[in-house]
């Protein structure tokens, strides 16, 4: 069984080890997802759509971990709480370009929204 996180008021931040996970939070509240990633090599995390009465991308930043060539980065995704229900955030690592190409890896939250 998949563990339930509750958003507190500070945003909730997401790695990684949190896949699979079932989130129940509040109108407003904020989710922040943290990958690893190597755009050098063309792969990144591609969102699939949301359900956008209950949860919207806000911002998408890169953070540099290395100056040496084919480094990986750090990808934040920020998404906001914007009413009840239920959505579904998968992020697939793979290259854009490559229709038809499984995923290297899936990335999956539910979360289910109330209003405060």
């Amino acid at each position: 069984m998949n563990n339930i996180v509750t958003p507190s008021t500070p945003p909730l931040m997401l790695t990684i080890e949190d896949n699979g996970k079932h989130i129940v939070a509040n109108n407003g509240d904020e989710v922040l997802v943290l990958l690893r990633t190597n755009p050098s090599t063309g792969y990144d995390w591609i969102a699939t759509p949301v359900n956008p009465a209950v949860l919207t991308e806000e911002e998408r930043t890169y953070a540099v971990l290395s100056n040496a060539m084919g480094s990986p980065n750090d990808l934040l995704i920020h998404y906001r709480v914007t009413g009840s229900g239920h959505a579904h955030i998968e992020l697939q690592y793979r290259r854009s370009w490559e229709n038809g190409v499984a995923a290297v890896q899936i990335f999956t939250i539910e979360i289910d929204s109330r209003e405060k």
